[in-house]
């Protein structure tokens, strides 16, 4: 049986599952990675299907079928089932990340509420602890094998499912307002993962290791939805066990022959600053088919430096895969293999100092226009503007924002053309591929000119050795005459102690920026270690960095180290 007939047989999720437990039941659905070395923990489809009905009969009995359950787990075991659990029984899911920290606190409140969730579906002691206005149903998914106590499978009623069923809210990460809640139904998901595996190449010898968080729209879609779609193993990891072995993860793909990996710029800046070519001795990832990047925008930098050293042990050039995705599509949009690898624009395009690399030309299923979003004219060839789509397994619209949801995803070309999805990201278009630029609500206006924030905060990292990679952000603020320039950056944790390094960074950091700008700095915030504030999934949130700014809310590196000499708790940002 191909990978082609074993979703095309499918309608939806559900079905792929019972399909797939019937036909294979022995047959490993998910491999989840375990930080001990031969305690592995696999689901069989057969099992899968027994555990998730198990729990979907629970669900049932709550009169949860067509309402929104909240999906919050501490382990990648407890997310899978329970997301099974919630489409076997009718619900809808809805993944957020537990919370582990006081600003995931405030994002799960806020989702609870602004999803209007019935339920709580959690194997986390935090999120028992947290408290929710309305208080919530709690169902604690099992931790262990025992079936005492578990509700029989056989007693879980099947519901109708129809391609227009709603399946899923998947909020976005809030990198520059409150979440958004994108409704995604049946028929929509089981598009968007047949257009995934097209674009990877996945037949039943493909086998794919994530490592991204599952809540997130990436990590579901390439780490649960499409895999079992596809009819192929899925192999996860915790971004916590790629960061502390990232290689462990090259190890896995050589034991495990693994086809498919891949995830955000930031995740490969990470191995290259962990891993050197002696490190490598015995590594073997001729496998690999496709290593793909996106989330962010992916640096060309990074994947010179990936390619070089992961190159002589197996990597080929034509596996890199750099792809758009958005959280409106709840997946990649653009990209796809059968090329010699990535192409790249030269420094000085769209005002950046940096190439840019290509992310493929736009799927099958998808119409990409560049859009000037004054006029609402399209572009021209080259031309800088917003990223408009068209793709008809993209989300619905926005949960419970109907003002929102007609301006964002209703948008109308000046013809009247459309509708289209308003991306807020800005990009150029040359030869039909896509290369994007950033976002438009965080695009700098100096000295007469737009500069791209991620431009200016990838010069300040590597100004001085003694700031942490992806952890900055470029802002301005209103001046007397002008706009002031603001860059924070997070100096690494063993220059705490060292002010007498401090006015050596910060003079590294105004002087690279107006050796390759020209712009002056008008003032330099060095945070403490960890402390800038990001999305649930990594991203900066420039828009709360200013915010925190203007309000002296920024944790900097003397108020952390002053508060430490006199024995009292640091206070961090308070953002979603």
């Amino acid at each position: 049986m191909t990978a082609e007939s074993n979703v095309s047989g499918q309608q939806n999720l559900v079905q792929a599952l019972i399909h797939r437990a019937a036909r294979n039941p022995d047959e490993t659905a998910y491999h989840f990675i375990s930080d001990l070395p031969g305690t592995h923990i696999k689901l069989t489809c057969a099992n899968l299907l027994w555990e998730a009905a198990s729990l979907a009969v629970v669900l049932q009995q709550g009169n949860l079928a067509g309402k929104p359950v909240l999906l919050a787990c501490r382990t990648n075991c407890a997310f899978v089932i329970g997301f099974y659990a919630c489409l076997l029984a009718g619900g809808i899911a809805v993944p957020t990340a537990p919370p582990r920290r006081e600003s995931l606190k405030q994002r799960i409140q806020f989702i609870a509420r602004h999803a209007g969730a019935a339920a709580i579906l959690t194997d986390s002691d935090s999120v028992m602890a947290t408290s929710f206005t309305p208080e919530l149903p709690r169902i604690a998914i099992p931790q262990d094998n025992d079936g005492a106590g578990r509700a029989d499978p056989c007693m879980w009623e099947p519901t109708e499912i129809r391609p227009d069923t709603p399946a899923l809210i998947q909020y976005t990460s809030g990198t520059a307002a409150d979440p958004h809640g994108i409704l995604q139904t049946h028929g929509r998901l089981a598009r968007a993962c047949a257009a995934v595996r097209r674009s990877f190449g996945h037949d039943p010898q493909s086998a794919s290791l994530i490592t991204l968080p599952l809540f997130h729209e990436v990590g579901l879609m390439y780490g649960v939805l499409e895999p079992m779609m596809s009819g192929i193993p899925a192999m996860l990891m915790t971004p916590a066990q790629f960061v502390q072995r990232p290689g462990r993860w090259l190890y896995l793909v050589q034991h495990h022959r693994v086809t498919t990996i891949g995830g955000p710029n930031f995740m490969f800046d990470i191995l290259l600053r962990k891993m050197r070519p002696n490190h490598l001795r015995g590594v073997d990832l001729s496998s690999l088919r496709v290593c793909f990047c996106t989330g962010e925008q992916v640096r060309a930098a990074t994947l010179a430096r990936l390619l070089d050293l992961l190159g002589p042990v197996g990597l080929k050039q034509q596996a890199l895969l750099p792809c758009y995705s958005l959280s409106e599509a709840g997946r990649h949009v653009t990209g796809s293999l059968g090329k010699e690898g990535p192409d790249m624009d030269q420094p000085g395009i769209a005002g950046l100092s940096h190439p840019v690399v290509s992310c493929g030309m736009p799927h099958d299923d998808c119409r990409i226009l560049v859009v000037d979003p004054v006029s609402r004219r399209q572009a021209a060839e080259c031309e800088v503007g917003e990223i408009w789509l068209q793709c008809d397994s993209a989300g619905l619209a926005y949960w419970n924002e109907p003002l929102v949801s007609e301006a964002v995803f209703g948008a109308l070309l000046a013809d009247g053309d459309g509708p289209f999805i308003r991306t807020g990201d800005i990009a150029y278009l040359r030869s039909s591929e896509l290369f994007v630029v950033g976002r438009l609500a965080d695009r700098i206006r100096l000295c007469g000119a737009y500069h791209a924030p991620q431009d200016l905060e990838l010069l300040a990292e590597r100004s001085h050795c003694g700031l942490r990679p992806s952890s900055s952000a470029a802002f301005t603020v209103d001046g007397v005459e002008r706009p002031k320039l603001v860059i924070v950056c997070e100096i690494r944790r063993e220059l705490m102690r060292r002010r007498e390094k401090w006015p050596q960074i910060e003079t590294a950091i105004r002087n690279a920026i107006r050796r390759v700008h020209l712009l002056p700095v008008d003032d330099v915030v060095l945070l403490a270690s960890g402390s800038l504030p990001k999305t649930s999934s990594g991203k900066v949130r420039r828009n709360q960095c200013r915010i925190d700014y203007l309000n002296g809310m920024l944790p900097t590196a003397d108020a952390y180290e002053r508060r430490r000499r006199h024995g009292t708790e640091p206070a961090m940002a308070s953002h979603y």
